[in-house]
């Protein structure tokens, strides 16, 4: 009874990819489990060797990655499992199936599992814009670099007793939930792990032990007073009473433009880590060159909600700019002259034809 919304694009469920994938802008792609297990089952898609599965999101087109119970009916449940996507291969990191997600929104609900996890095996995730809600992004032989993330009770862990794994969180916020490590194996040898330039609201921490210093690297993140903390705590941590989030545009983690955490982070130019283009603030000033806010980064927009786009051509800076380093140069097209490619050609925006004298 009642409204319906458009379905999913795709939907997967057992599925082994042995080719790489690519799901492109505005592309909502759904899971579900055709077994349940935490042996090589229960997964959307088994992603193979060396198979890529891309995530090619925009801001105006993002690409979704949901559990189909989540969005439409007939959702296939079918129990429990690992995670949506999963790598089998071991021991061969080189090998080890990736998983690059940009501009992609990720939903579960909070009865379920993770978005992303090895199943006694290896995965790698490069992920960059996305907002991952409520499901987890964890693993034991994984391989994650995380970087202008935000995670709304989204759990993330990784727990193993291999030297190799990782996970680097950069500008992330994390809201709810948890963040745990823990390396079970005695010996010398730690997996690394490295979060910087991270806000934390209400999570749980627990780092699993001490870690040795050349195997953590925990600085420059912000936490509520008597709040939990990563170990050992960071020299240029930022402790407040009340983040004071604001609703803007694009969502509701935005700083008020008093906080101490603009400004504030570990890199001296916001432009050389790709946030020329982006803003933590309801004013919408852009980073450009200024020293990295703290926290997830939303695109700046405009009066009107739309992306700013400097030249006028109909193609948003941060789109034109790759890179983000907010130079005009070394990218196909540049944010600061018009191209006719990208808009209406000609030196006239409209020309009007009349058959009349």
């Amino acid at each position: 009874m009642g409204w319906h919304y458009d379905p999913l694009d795709y939907t997967f469920g057992g599925v082994t990819a042995n080719a790489s994938l690519t799901f492109t802008p505005g592309t909502a792609v759904g899971w579900f489990r055709t077994s349940s297990g935490w042996y090589h089952a229960g997964h959307g898609i088994r992603a193979a060797d060396n198979v890529t599965v891309t995530f090619d999101g925009t801001l105006a087109q993002r690409t979704y990655w949901a559990r189909c119970n989540t969005v439409q009916e007939q959702p296939a449940y079918a129990g429990y499992g690992p995670g949506g996507i999963t790598g089998w291969t071991y021991p061969d990191t080189n090998a080890a199936p990736k998983v690059i997600a940009r501009f992609t929104c990720c939903a579960m609900m909070n009865s379920d599992q993770n978005f992303f996890r090895d199943d006694w095996g290896m995965l790698k995730l490069q992920a960059a814009n996305c907002e991952f809600l409520v499901g987890g992004v964890a693993g034991y032989n994984a391989l994650y670099s995380i970087t202008n993330c935000l995670f709304e009770r989204s759990p993330i862990w990784l727990m193993t007793g291999e030297s190799f794994p990782y996970m680097i969180l950069r500008n992330c916020t994390i809201h709810g939930s948890s963040l745990g490590f823990a390396h079970w194996e005695p010996g010398p040898a730690r997996f690394f792990t490295s979060i910087r330039d991270t806000i934390f609201d209400g999570t749980i921490v627990d780092t699993g032990y001490p870690g040795l210093p050349s195997c953590v690297d925990y600085n420059y993140n912000a936490y509520l007073n008597g709040a939990d903390r990563l170990y050992p705590q960071g020299a240029n941590d930022v402790l407040l009473a009340d983040y004071n989030w604001q609703a803007s545009w694009l969502g509701n983690y935005y700083l008020p433009t008093n906080s101490p955490l603009i400004n504030t982070g570990s890199v001296a130019n916001a432009a050389s880590i790709g946030l020329y283009h982006y803003t933590t603030q309801t004013n919408q000033a852009k980073e450009t060159n200024s020293v990295v806010d703290i926290g997830y980064h939303y695109v700046a927009v405009n009066s009107s909600g739309s992306p700013i786009d400097t030249d006028g051509d109909g193609s948003p800076d941060y789109y034109e700019d790759v890179n983000g380093d907010g130079s005009a140069t070394g990218d196909p097209t540049s944010w600061l002259s018009y191209d006719s490619a990208n808009g209406l050609s000609g030196a006239s925006g409209l020309q009007v034809f009349t058959p009349l004298k």
